[in-house]
C-alpha cells in the first residue's frame, strides 16, 4: 500500500495491490482527492507501490478508458478483460431472502 498525506496528516490518496507475494499483484484502487488530482500524487503513489512490486512478475489493473493513458505512462500495456459483477451487490449490503 501506498499513502500520501498532508503535512497534518490529512489522507489525500492511496493505491493498494493484492499479492500472492512470489509472482503476481493486482491493483485494484488508486484514490486521489478531486482537489489534488492532476499535481502528481497518482503519479507518485503509483510509482511508490510499483517499486514494492518490482520483484514480481506480473503486475495487473483493471481502468476505464480514459485512464488508459495515464497507466500507460508508468509502463502498463493494454489487454482484455474479463470480468463478471453482481450489481444487486454493488454496496455490499447482505440480499434479503424471505
Amino acid at each position: 500500500m501506498a499513502l500520501a498525506t498532508e503535512e497534518d496528516g490529512r489522507v489525500i490518496g492511496f493505491a493498494q495491490a493484492i499479492s500472492d507475494g512470489v509472482l503476481t499483484a493486482f491493483i485494484p484502487l488508486l484514490e486521489v482527492q478531486a482537489t489534488y488530482r492532476g499535481q502528481g500524487v497518482g503519479s507518485a503513489l503509483m510509482r511508490r507501490l510499483l517499486a514494492q512490486l518490482d520483484h514480481l512478475y506480473a503486475v495487473d489493473l483493471s481502468c476505464d478508458d480514459e485512464l488508459v493513458p495515464f497507466y500507460g505512462r508508468l509502463g502498463f500495456g493494454q489487454a482484455n478483460l474479463m470480468f463478471r459483477r453482481s450489481y444487486a451487490r454493488q454496496n455490499g449490503a447482505p440480499l434479503l431472502t424471505v
